[in-house]
This record gives C-alpha cells, sequence and structure tokens, in this order.
C-alpha cells in the first residue's frame, strides 16, 4: 500500500467510482496483451516482483479491504492483522504457486466483490478517507491510491518487454 496516497479531490461517490475506473484502465493496460511468460518475468515491481505478483498482490488487499470493511459496517474495530510488510511477505510467499489465469481471476473477483460493497455504502462513508477506521480509507488505499502507487513501475516494466 502507498505511504501516502493521493490527496483527496473527490466530492461524489460517481467521481469516486469514476476515479477509480481510469485508474484501473490504466493500471491493466500495462499488462494488457502481453504474452504469458512477460507477465511471469521479474522485475515488474523491484528486482523480484512479477507482474502475476502484482496481480496477486492487489487481489489480497482488496479482499482484505472488503474483510476490514465489513467489520467496519458491523461496527466492528477494522483490522488488517499482521503489519503492511508482514501481510506483502505472506500473501507473496502464498501465491508463488498460483497460476497466472487464476490469478488474473482472483484479481477480477476481489475487484468485482470490493465495489459491489462500496456501492453499497453512503457517500459519506465512501469519501471520509481521514483514518484507518474509515470506509473512505481503505476504499482509496486499495482501489486508485493503490494502483497508482504500481503504475510508474509497471510501465516501465511494459516498455522495456516491448
Amino acid at each position: 500500500m502507498p505511504r501516502h496516497p493521493p490527496p483527496n479531490t473527490l466530492s461524489s461517490r460517481q467521481a469516486f467510482f469514476e476515479r477509480e475506473e481510469s485508474a484501473w484502465q490504466a493500471l491493466t493496460a500495462t499488462w494488457a496483451n502481453l504474452p504469458a511468460e512477460t507477465l511471469l518475468l521479474p522485475g515488474a515491481s523491484g528486482a523480484a516482483w512479477s507482474i502475476k505478483d502484482i496481480i496477486n498482490h492487489l487481489a489480497a488487499w482488496q479482499e482484505a479491504a472488503v474483510r476490514v470493511i465489513n467489520d467496519l459496517l458491523a461496527g466492528r474495530w477494522g483490522r488488517l492483522g499482521p503489519a503492511v510488510e508482514t501481510f506483502n511477505a505472506q500473501h507473496y510467499a502464498a501465491d508463488q504457486s498460483r497460476p497466472l489465469e487464476e490469478s488474473r481471476e482472483r484479481l477480477e473477483h476481489a475487484r468485482a466483490q470490493l465495489l459491489a460493497l462500496l456501492a453499497t455504502v453512503s457517500g459519506d462513508q465512501l469519501l471520509n478517507e481521514y483514518g484507518r477506521q474509515q470506509i473512505g480509507w481503505w476504499a482509496k488505499w486499495v482501489t486508485y491510491g493503490h494502483y497508482e502507487q504500481h503504475l510508474g513501475d509497471l510501465t516501465t516494466f511494459r516498455q522495456r518487454a516491448n
């Protein structure tokens, strides 16, 4: 997750979903039409991570966000569990044997589930991003804020791969 998310410039639910979709399109364009073997090459983010690793990384965060947001909606404290670095390392290790196509399906499913959940929350909840116990904080950090964090590395990787 980014340490410093983009500033909040959104003023409506529609603006949130438009920003998410725009950032999603930019992100997925970085791997669109690349051969499967390229998606498995290290170097897409840092020295070790492949595009498949990034796909699973994004899915893991979106799955966690669904759990946390449901806790918040139920009036419970929302917790990730492990520290960010530990969460990332655990999921990276666990997802190494996951096939590419399953990884892609996982991300599509996680995103659809998250967006469906976010569509049910109020505009105030969705846009309130100030603090980790706010739904808007999770919504921003695991959608466009997170996509944009990885966009530069993925764009550079794609340019090198072409």
